[in-house]
């Protein structure tokens, strides 16, 4: 169960890291 959950914070986490580039990267293109 504590593995699982550490499992959905990391995903969790490359996604609040991957948004926020993306939106730079967008940005930055248009």
């Amino acid at each position: 169960m504590a593995g699982n959950r550490e499992f959905y914070y990391r995903r969790l986490h490359s996604l609040l890291v991957v948004i926020p580039v993306g939106i730079f990267l967008v940005q930055h293109l248009v």
